[in-house]
């Protein structure tokens, strides 16, 4: 199996890599991206050229083998540079990998540069980074056959669980014992499971099944005969048996108790040879004086690095534990092992560890301190070493070990607890059950510990399930039960319960809207944070004096010194101060701008994997704000932010995936970060996901699901979401049309856009607004407001402005026509690329309205436009390449363009297209596609296209006649007007087959002769030689006449 374990290096590295390619202990070296010889030099340069000297310069690791492992220093040496070149995040990093040849313990020994030579971003270390590499490693090993640990389920063995298995002292040994002694002592099956009910174990024993399962205190289960073979229920009845008939022994739960508390102290208690502190031979030196090895538990920092990391919701995080004497229960444990004591060496372990005006900060010391005390038992002190490997506070972060040592206090609590219950003890242990410290989370759990704590009015046991009603978390969600919670630890001046119960006070969750007591309760938190950081300097109620200053909420706006508290707290290691500090440092309006400083700590907040910086950095690579743009580090970063649920990363990244305009289009990973985001309920990835659903362009079509979206994105106040939602129901898109939910839609849309407008003055709000007062919806309409709102808008480039600011200017009913500017704002659009507006500029042209007549000009602008797909500008391009009067007829080309438009569910299209298959003049004839386009046309209500099939089904040349299909067809198209669907109706049941063919064939000759006022005169008759010819014909045939100079009956 390989062990890996993480060494702290610093300004030693080079000794490091001296020591580590000694030929007297090696010559199996490799480098990977440098050159070992030369290693050293290569990585200070790579530092050099990105201006990133400061910090952690080197990481240093061990991959150690067992030495029964039947292996060679080559195959050794072979994983090791394997797991360097293969393993994704050490991509772009220089690594020098050696393997020391020592048979008794074959290792690789690792160094690598911090600085990414290719993206100059710094290492990352997060646990999980560090799970993923030991993951990886174990599956080099499985390639070349070696034994590794297996581990069922999705989380690993922690550590101190391997070794306690090892020495027989796991949670299942406990249970075991526990098993062992209620055998002893019970007469009976119920019995036994009272007895071990006692201390805390559900036993769960049918007759139906044939083992019995256990389910300790924390909730791991386990069968009878994995913990004994021989264990069985028929010997446990037996066992029974025997009690009962040799006399009902003496309760024994009491000393059992006592017993198993015994066996955790044991546990608890450090051996000589296994404390958890770094043993260390010093560095192999020049004079040769031998190899550092590491214990197999932790190593311990040199210097003071604090990397903090940082608890976004108190409930959480570490709420400072005040030196309570009256839960002290010292005097009532001096006969136990476990205590919970504010002794004046625990006293100073918490001084040093966060510093004080007086006394330095000393995480090495404080580390000692806190050792000493757990060596008597003590609960406070093991919880807080479990923090410094958890936030790697003067010690390398490691989780694992972390979690042991949690556990291990968590025994200690419990253990405090249940030799009497005290109120402080119950709050801890509710603590560590709500943040799955020692323990898998377990909010119902947590819930219950708090209840206790509560009963005796415990302030920050009030304020911590205070914050589980509020969330819904192993309670029933309640806000009025939240709130006066918060109300009753407020009352015993707990800032924090004063700090949420002022939210909801200005938020009006759980209450009336009050915003002189918000305003109060705010003053007493600062007041409250205020008191308690003078004595602890604790770098996360700097944090917050900052943010509180910085933001004006519970004392007057300063950001001067929110500046000051902010800096603090950013020198101990805090991620939140320093991504506040950077924002604070970019605002341009503060006096306070230092873009230098700004990008110092941001790039440290992102390093210190604090998600909003990674994001907001993520964000000025991707813009190119104030650095140069780089669209691959923004992308490296929005992925580090998202993968930490940042709901705003992961919205970013999706839309990056989704365009495809600055990184390959991926519409599955656009999909999968949006989905992530609109699960956080991010109202602006659900109006991204919920239309494309809608629309189904990119993603199979499921209006249902897109509904839903755009729905919950409107409820949370998204404008854009409202208005998409207004259309559909105005149009009855994928549900029914309800012009009462789509006039309130819009109505919301239009107030949305209002507010974002004033704080922005974005020129696409203003556009949409302009656009809203125009056609007078969601709000009155109004088009002299609308220009006001477009002439903003379009001087600031928006071509939509420009588009609909000349349409305006060119209507003739407006009372604001102005050829002249409506000429300027069309070209300057059609030259920003509009397609409507080259559509718009192309008609002018063509027709010769309010410009010389220039078909060449016209054309130029329909390809332009058809080249971004607009379906009006391909019907129009498509006619002029079909009927061949201005340019030189071509039907590939007008079928190509008739054929796009007809796809984007252009009627005209479709009607133009339909009609040109049925008569097969100029394509071959196809009058089952062309049946199809008339009548998907007919459908959207196209009159010429009604007229066309009413006329094909009463004459029954192309089709068999249907007389019916006729009339259906011909009486929506007269409804439109259309009066040779008038006259096909009135005449056709006094006139027979022979009749009807000729008024159908005078019809169509009549339309050859007729023209739209947008074709050229070059027919056969005039205009009026041929009105007169029909009138005198329909005089003679029908005895009537009819406006024929309309134009009605056909659209060529």
């Amino acid at each position: 199996m390989a062990i890996g374990r993480v060494l702290k290096d610093e300004d030693s590295s080079k000794i490091v890599l001296d020591y580590i390619m000694n030929p007297n202990k090696t010559d199996l070296v490799t480098g990977v991206n440098c050159v070992p010889e030369t290693a050293f030099e290569e990585m200070l340069m790579v530092k050099a050229a990105y201006n990133k000297q400061e910090g952690r310069q080197f990481i240093h690791f061990v991959q150690s083998f067992h030495p029964a492992e039947q292996v060679t220093p080559e195959q050794i040496h072979e994983i090791g540079v394997r797991l360097v070149k293969e393993f994704e995040r050490f991509s772009g990093f220089q690594i020098v990998v050696s393997t020391h040849l020592d048979r008794e313990h074959l290792h690789n020994h690792f160094v690598f540069n911090t600085v990414n030579m290719e993206t100059g971003l710094k290492w990352q270390q997060s646990p999980r980074q560090m799970q993923q590499l030991k993951d990886f490693s174990d599956e080099l090993c499985k390639d070349h056959d070696l034994t590794i640990i297996e581990h069922k389920g999705s989380q690993r063995e922690s550590t101190g669980e391997h070794r306690s298995k090892k020495r027989e002292q796991s949670w299942m040994h406990e249970l075991r014992l526990a098993v062992d002694a209620f055998k002893k002592t019970s007469t009976s099956r119920a019995d036994f499971i009272s007895n071990m009910q006692k201390i805390g174990y559900q036993v769960k024993w049918t007759d139906t099944r044939k083992d019995i399962t256990f389910t300790t205190p924390d909730g791991k289960k386990c069968r009878n005969l994995r913990l004994d073979k021989d264990l069985t229920k028929e010997s446990l009845q037996e066992a029974f048996r025997l009690n009962k008939e040799f006399g009902n022994p003496r309760d024994m739960t009491r000393q059992i108790g006592q017993l198993e508390l015994a066996t955790k102290v044991a546990k608890m208690m450090p051996l000589e040879n296994e404390v958890i502190v770094e043993q260390t031979i010093e560095s192999e030196d020049r004079n040769g004086q031998g190899e550092r090895e590491i214990n197999d538990a932790l190593i311990i920092s040199e210097g003071n690095e604090f990397k903090n990391r940082i608890e976004q919701d108190p409930v959480v995080g570490d709420v400072l534990d005040e030196d309570e004497s009256n839960e002290e229960v010292i005097d009532d444990l001096q006969e136990m092992a476990y205590i919970m004591e504010w002794s004046d060496r625990y006293k100073e372990a918490r001084t040093l560890l966060y510093g004080s005006k007086e006394v330095e900060q000393n995480l090495s010391e404080a580390y000692r301190l806190f050792l000493e005390e757990t060596q008597i038992g003590n609960a406070l002190a093991l919880h807080d070493l479990g923090r410094m490997h958890m936030d790697g506070l003067g010690v390398e972060m490691n989780p694992d070990i972390a979690q042991d040592l949690y556990s291990k206090a968590l025994t200690a609590f419990q253990a405090v607890e249940m030799e009497k219950p005290r109120p402080y003890p119950q709050y801890r242990i509710g603590k560590m059950y709500v943040a799955g410290l020692g323990t898998p989370q377990n909010y119902e759990v947590a819930a219950e510990w708090f209840e206790m704590a509560v009963a005796k009015n415990h302030k920050y046991a009030q304020y911590s399930l205070a914050g589980l009603y509020y969330r819904g978390q192993g309670v029933e969600q309640s806000y009025t039960t939240a709130f006066s919670l918060y109300g009753k630890s407020a009352a015993q001046e707990n800032p924090y319960a004063s700090y949420e119960l002022a939210k909801m006070y200005r938020n009006g969750i759980g209450c009336n809207k009050d915003t002189e007591k918000a305003d109060q309760y705010f003053k007493n938190a600062f007041v409250g944070f205020s008191a308690i950081e003078a004595d602890s300097h604790d770098d996360k109620l700097q944090y917050r004096l900052g943010q509180m200053l910085y933001m004006g909420t519970g004392t007057e706006k300063d950001a001067v010194k929110a500046v000051d508290y902010l800096e603090q707290s950013a020198k101990q290691g805090n991620a939140n101060a320093q991504y506040l500090l950077a924002k604070i440092y970019l605002e341009a309006d503060n006096g306070l701008k230092n873009v230098e400083w700004a990008l110092e700590w941001l790039g440290k907040a992102a390093e210190n994997d604090n998600t909003q910086a990674q994001y907001a950095l993520g964000k000025l690579y991707r813009d190119g704000n104030h650095v140069e743009k780089d669209i691959i580090k923004a992308v490296e970063l929005f992925k580090l932010s998202a993968e930490q649920e940042n709901q705003f990363a992961q919205y970013a990244l999706g839309k990056l995936y989704l365009f495809g305009e600055e990184i390959p289009k991926d519409v599955e990973a656009a999909v999968k970060w949006l989905s992530a985001s609109a699960e956080q309920e991010n109202s602006f990835a659900q109006y991204t996901l919920g239309k494309l659903y809608v629309e189904g362009k990119d993603v199979p079509k499921d209006v249902e699901t897109g509904l839903k979206l755009l729905t919950a994105s409107a409820d949370q106040g998204n404008p854009y979401a409202s208005y998409e939602l207004g259309k559909m129901y105005r149009d009855g898109l994928g549900c029914n049309k309800d012009t009462e939910k789509a006039d309130q839609y819009f109505k919301n849309a239009f107030m949305g856009f209002a507010e974002l407008e004033a704080d922005s003055h974005d020129d696409k709000l203003q556009y949409r607004l302009g656009q809203m007062l125009y056609t007078g919806t969601g709000t009155e309409k109004d088009a002299v407001k609308a220009v006001d709102c477009l002439e903003r808008s379009a001087k600031l480039g928006n071509s939509n402005a420009q588009y609909l600011l000349a349409k305006i200017y060119l209507e003739a009913n407006s009372g604001l026509e102005n050829v002249e500017r409506a000429l300027e704002w069309l070209g300057k659009a059609a030259e920003n690329g509009n397609a409507q507006a080259q559509y718009a500029l192309g008609k002018l042209y063509r027709d010769g309205n309010h410009v010389e007549k220039d078909i060449v000009k016209a054309v130029a602008l329909f390809k332009l436009s058809v080249e971004q797909e607009n379906q009006f500008a391909q019907y129009a391009l498509g006619k002029l390449y079909l009927f061949g009067e201005e340019i030189p007829k071509d039907v590939a080309a007008a079928v190509k363009w008739l054929s796009a438009s007809a796809e984007q569910e252009n009627n005209f299209a479709r009607y133009t297209l339909g009609k040109l298959y049925v008569e097969g003049k100029d394509v071959p004839k196809d009058i089952e596609a062309g049946l199809r386009l008339l009548t998907v046309s007919a459908e959207q209500g196209n009159q010429f296209a009604q007229f066309q099939l009413g006329k094909i089904y009463l004459s029954g040349k192309e089709v068999e006649r249907d007389k019916a299909m006729a009339i259906h067809w011909l009486s929506l198209s007269a409804a439109q007007g259309n009066e040779y669907a008038q006259l096909l109706l009135e005449k056709m049941d006094s006139y027979n087959a022979t009749e009807i063919d000729f008024l159908l064939a005078l019809m169509q000759f009549f339309s050859t002769q007729n023209r739209s006022q947008n074709q050229s005169h070059n027919y056969p008759l005039s205009h009026l030689e041929g009105h007169a010819l029909r009138e005198k014909i329909l005089e003679l045939q029908f005895g009537r006449s009819m406006n024929w100079a309309r134009g009605q009956g056909y659209e060529r």
